[in-house]
């Protein structure tokens, strides 16, 4: 739950789109990751987009939140079920909260 929380404070990402991120679309050395079919007003499908993952200018306390570091801790504690990086449905995540 901490590193959804995290995650989504540093990046400004909806929940749905957390919940849909893969393993696959991170690019570490240039720091993004695709967002698949991200919410649009007319455009369902296709509107893909690679967002930053920018360190900063988000702290806990005095701690910077690096959303590419939380990525990191995330890929040592959850096995790659279906390549998900945060494998939890989005009503679980929202009832857990």
């Amino acid at each position: 739950m901490d590193r959804i929380v995290l995650f989504a404070v540093a990046t400004a990402m909806r929940l749905g789109e957390i919940v849909r991120l893969e393993w696959r679309h991170l690019d570490r050395p240039n720091r993004t990751i695709l967002i698949q079919d991200r919410k649009h007003p007319r455009a369902k499908k296709g509107n893909d987009q690679i967002i930053p993952l920018v360190s900063g200018p988000f702290t806990l306390g005095e701690e910077v939140i690096d959303p590419l570091e939380i990525l990191e801790v995330q890929s040592v504690g959850i096995p790659h079920i279906g390549g998900c990086i945060f494998p939890y449905k989005s009503d679980s995540v929202s009832a857990a909260f």
